[in-house]
């Protein structure tokens, strides 16, 4: 991505993102709404990532942009992911990391006009957002990014397509009037990610593989939560348990995406 600033500063900007935990608080506008952006947790990060790409090409047609405003949405994409690495990192001790962030967003022309996107992206088409702006008066990279925020957590927890694009119009036709919601779905339901389920037994896990129930042994012990994200750690260190052999009966996953 094109970056009027440098990757110097980029890293810096995750780097205070992601230090202090302890900004939370403080009332920033900025890290308030990166904090509320941030409000998914594994194993649903890794998907959502990979949800906004997929759906970005198709949604930023439905919506015309240009190449200038294609690029302002793929580093507002980036910010989201900084949002969150903010939200889940532990802290870190930086007790300036506040004052430097604010500075950081101040100074680059970029990010502040991101940000503002960001911030307004929160309006609701009947005005009763926190800037009273409506349809009319959103602007239309704001609309688009809420857009894909909403479509990007559809498949979310296993749930079923019918009840996950249920919820997705339902939300949309707060930010979009009726008829371009309607418009919308049937252009990207042909490209949103679709939720599976598989049966399999547990010595066959795969990296990213998602655990949607409780995998408990014979002997009662708790080896795997549901929703956990598998990673190649996570197997390695069950397969070396014996209780792990134990269990018979297949168990029910969502692939990697």
């Amino acid at each position: 991505m094109e970056s009027t600033f440098t990757q110097a500063r980029e890293a810096d900007a995750i780097k205070l993102f992601a230090g202090n935990q302890s900004m939370r608080g403080d009332g920033s506008v900025l890290l308030s709404l990166l904090s509320r952006l941030a409000n998914c947790k594994e194993p649903e990060f890794e998907e959502i990532a990979d949800n906004l790409f997929k759906l970005n090409a198709p949604v930023s047609r439905f919506f015309q942009l240009d190449k200038k405003q294609l690029s302002a949405l793929e580093k507002m994409i980036g910010l989201t992911f900084v949002g969150r690495l903010f939200h889940e990192t532990p802290c870190e001790q930086d007790p300036y990391a506040f004052e430097q962030l604010e500075w950081l967003f101040r100074e680059s022309e970029t990010l502040s006009v991101l940000a503002t996107a960001m911030c307004l992206s929160m309006e609701r088409a009947d005005g009763s957002g926190k800037y009273c702006l409506n349809l009319d008066t959103i602007p239309l990279l704001s609309t688009v990014y809420r857009v894909l925020l909403e479509c990007s957590q559809v498949t979310l927890n296993g749930k079923e397509m019918t009840a996950a694009v249920g919820r997705l119009t339902r939300r949309l036709n707060d930010y979009l009037d009726s008829d371009r919601v309607q418009k919308l779905m049937k252009v990207i339901l042909s490209d949103m990610p679709k939720s599976s389920v598989e049966w399999i037994n547990p010595m066959q896990l795969v990296p990213r593989m998602v655990v949607l129930e409780d995998v408990i042994s014979p002997e009662g012990i708790l080896l795997i939560a549901k929703n956990t994200r598998m990673t190649e750690n996570m197997i390695s260190t069950l397969l070396n348990y014996d209780c792990m052999r134990g269990i018979t009966h297949n168990i029910s996953v969502r692939p990697p995406m």
